[in-house]
């Protein structure tokens, strides 16, 4: 479903060749490849901004918006979407991220508790801020993520010049 919305937010042909190498290269890049080997929220996470993207390209502002306020409230990564719809000028959509992502909180207030919520804003917060927990959790904080993400790019960059030959 992800594959078949990225190609429709980026106007790719499936049935193109070029394409179809395109994809099949893009799930040979080593943190992809961990992602799906260890079954990582990050394939969730790839299809809630898929799907956010496909809201924007539609114009379609609860298709936007819904996507990003779960993967705001999930993993706290929705903080740089946002930003972008602000720089957008798209008050609208920044708006109902902020308003859906309430809504996921106080519906799940009942099941989970406010404590778990507590630790959890806790734990986002001091993660981003505190680089002494960035090593500890690779991939599973925003501020790990970003340093990961360019380290492993500086780490693999034969394969990152494949992938972009390719394109």
């Amino acid at each position: 479903v992800t594959i078949f919305l990225l190609s429709r937010v980026f106007d790719l042909d499936l049935k193109d060749i070029s394409s179809l190498i395109l994809i099949t290269i893009s799930f040979l890049f080593v943190p992809v490849y961990h992602s799906f080997n260890f079954g990582q929220a990050y394939v969730f996470l790839l299809f809630m901004f898929t799907l956010s993207l496909y809201g924007l390209k539609k114009d379609n502002v609860i298709l936007l918006t819904l996507p990003l306020a779960m993967i705001l409230v999930t993993k706290g990564y929705g903080i740089f979407p946002l930003i972008t719809l602000a720089v957008m000028r798209k008050w609208k959509a920044v708006f109902m991220t902020i308003l859906f992502s309430i809504a996921i909180i106080l519906i799940t207030l009942p099941l989970i508790g406010i404590e778990a919520w507590r630790v959890f804003l806790s734990a986002i917060l001091s993660y981003t801020v505190d680089n002494r927990f960035a090593s500890n959790t690779a991939y599973q904080t925003l501020n790990s993520l970003v340093q990961n993400v360019f380290g492993f790019l500086a780490g693999h960059i034969s394969s990152l010049i494949f992938i972009l030959s390719a394109i």
